[in-house]
């Protein structure tokens, strides 16, 4: 499934692979993202082309309250939704 957002500002895309270019988009662009991609993000997912479905799973904390798994971070930042394209 492709999901589509409008870019809110200017930014550089760095796909992170050898001999790609960067992309400027810039303000207002339609970009497209296909969400299989996203699940084989190593930034995202540890060990990433291997299925653990317990990756998704709450946790309990040290006060016994379950947390929400906190394997979603990427350029330090957590994200929102890591299942959904952009982040939710």
């Amino acid at each position: 499934a492709f999901t589509t957002r409008e870019a809110r500002e200017d930014f550089v895309f760095d796909p992170k692979k050898p001999g790609r270019p960067k992309y400027l988009i810039e303000k207002g662009t339609r970009v497209m993202a296909f969400a299989a991609v996203i699940h084989h993000d190593e930034e995202l997912f540890e060990d990433a082309e291997s299925y653990r479905y317990d990756r998704f799973a709450p946790t309990k904390g040290a006060d016994g309250k379950l947390q929400e798994p906190t394997f979603a971070k990427k350029g330090g930042r957590r994200v929102v939704k890591p299942l959904v394209a952009f982040g939710g």
